[in-house]
């Protein structure tokens, strides 16, 4: 009888859980980062919906990899962003050493404050247009520090 009662209260707990997000659920949605016609390997996209969703902050990210691809991520890896309107905003560090974050390549000209940059997400979106960007590169300092035996930065 104790088992009866576990599987059941396991049970309830799950499908309750699986409703948690359903206003908001997530579709999977893809999408590439070019710069200058040149994938962007390592940059990180942030979404930002444009309308009120009252205390619900929902915030869709995702990394590119070398071929500048990214899949959103908002309740889980990979799962997806809810429909919506949204603000975008786009960095690309010089680097990532540890905890330690270079400066951005694209010199903050993709900030959500600033950018402009839009993107429309529907129950049917799987793959957004690519973000192609246009950058002076050549202005951000692209070295990594030196890292000493103790794990922190040479030359503070």
């Amino acid at each position: 009888m104790k088992r009866a009662w576990c599987l059941l209260i396991c049970c309830c707990s799950i499908s309750c859980a699986a409703n948690r997000h359903a206003d908001h659920a997530a579709h999977p949605v893809s999408g590439r980062i070019l710069v200058n016609g040149q994938p962007a390997d390592g940059a990180d996209i942030t979404f930002y919906h444009a309308g009120d969703w009252g205390k619900d902050t929902i915030i869709p990210i995702a990394r590119t990899g070398e071929d500048g691809t990214f899949a959103l991520s908002t309740y889980g890896t990979k799962d997806g962003a809810p429909v919506g309107e949204y603000e975008v905003e786009i960095t690309w560090p010089a680097y990532r050493h540890g905890r330690e974050i270079g400066p951005d390549k694209l010199g903050g000209k993709f900030k959500r404050a600033i950018s402009g940059l839009k993107s429309s997400i529907q129950a049917d979106t799987t793959e957004l247009p690519p973000f192609e960007l246009k950058a002076d590169l050549s202005k951000v300092k692209l070295e990594v520090p030196a890292i000493g035996k103790a794990g922190r930065r040479v030359g503070r």
